[in-house]
């Protein structure tokens, strides 16, 4: 009866979870990964453990049984599943304690620095805009106009949107968000925004340089300070530069200090010492 079948289920799964037979797991992972020929051993074809224990034509003597003639590869899936969520945590675990390192160390060097902690929870990107959306809100005293940025001190973007527990993130890559910029061996200022509008889609490009500035790769751009961004945050590195349209002046284009693909976790800049 359904009792009973219910019953056997549940003995079932404990048995999976508790199986210490190890010649018995190593059999079924042969078997389940193909070593072994399948039509020497006994197997079913069923879609799922529960379905073998509805079926009124299968016999067996005792649920050992059932797992020896049913559960070598569902059990390996299960194995495996523990053990890449396991392994997923711990990789979560170990980037999140990275970056909460990273962002004490720069709290170290940036006293007058207030961070608060935020992840995003969503993104919204067309040609042009590329925004995103964190998990914090007015309620944890996210306000807009507040920088937004990584542990390294690498700008992500500008609060433009708040909720009571999210905002809205405009990014640096956002065609419509300019930076006053630096380079910082040169001392050379310019203005940084994202490149899509010019050609450049994923990169920043730096507008505004003296024709007669000498730029070079790998040279580092931050920011010159404002009432918006603290100075010396991390914009980018150059990876090329040219005359613009008119001649008079240069450009350069930048490999973004963020990795947006990547990004998981900000912090908004709630409070700064300005000069």
């Amino acid at each position: 009866d359904a009792e009973k079948v219910e019953g056997l289920w549940s003995e079932f799964k404990e048995l999976a979870k508790t199986v210490t037979d190890r010649r018995l797991v190593y059999q079924n992972r042969l078997i389940a990964t193909g070593w072994l020929d399948a039509d020497s051993y006994k197997r079913l074809d069923y879609y799922s453990p529960y379905d073998l224990f509805v079926d009124r034509t299968y016999k067996s003597v005792d649920v050992s049984s059932m797992f020896y003639d049913f559960g070598p590869k569902w059990y390996i899936e299960a194995v495996e599943d523990v053990e890449n969520v396991e392994i997923r945590a711990a990789a979560a675990l170990t980037r999140e304690v990275d970056r909460l390192n990273a962002a004490l160390g720069l709290k170290t060097q940036r006293e007058d620095f207030k961070l608060l902690d935020a992840y995003i929870i969503g993104w919204d990107s067309n040609d042009w805009s590329k925004r995103c959306t964190i998990n914090r809100g007015s309620l944890s005293g996210v306000e807009k106009d507040q920088c937004v940025i990584t542990a390294n001190g690498e700008v992500v973007g500008i609060v433009t949107e708040v909720g009571p527990d999210y905002a809205v993130v405009k990014t640096v890559l956002d065609s419509s968000l300019e930076i006053s910029a630096t380079i910082a061996t040169s001392g050379y200022n310019g203005m940084v925004q994202g490149g899509y509008a010019t050609g450049e889609e994923g990169y920043l490009r730096m507008n505004h340089l003296p024709s007669d500035c000498v730029i070079c790769n790998h040279d580092q751009v931050v920011t010159a300070g404002s009432t918006l961004y603290p100075r010396d945050l991390v914009l980018g590195s150059v990876i090329d530069a040219g005359f613009d349209e008119t001649g008079v002046a240069k450009f350069a284009i930048l490999e973004p200090a963020v990795d947006f693909g990547s990004l998981e976790q900000v912090f908004v800049l709630t409070a700064y010492a300005t000069e």
